[in-house]
């Protein structure tokens, strides 16, 4: 699932942007009767760079909890280690 919004880098919009967007992604592995094993987090930026990150899971799921942790900790490491990171415009978690 993927959402492009007005350029933020507000941190707690953003945080809130990524669980809507992995609850999104959870009911749709639900409907479709799948599990992952992997999570990923597609950010662009007001500049239209594109960052894809990635963790691989333990186990396969379609918890909410653990998608949506996991999607979270990837999100707050780019910014709490991206200093230099212009604001975003599009978030996608899947």
């Amino acid at each position: 699932s993927c959402r492009t919004f007005s350029n933020t880098n507000d941190s707690i919009q953003l945080i809130s942007i990524c669980r809507d967007l992995a609850k999104q992604t959870v009911d749709e592995l639900i409907t479709d009767r799948i599990l992952c094993k992997r999570v990923t987090l597609k950010l662009k930026t007001a500049n239209f760079e594109v960052l894809t990150r990635s963790k691989t899971l333990s186990n396969y799921t379609d918890s909410l909890a653990t998608i949506t942790e996991k999607a979270v900790e990837l999100l707050r490491h780019e910014l709490d280690h991206e200093l230099e990171l212009p604001a975003l415009r599009l978030m996608g978690v899947r």
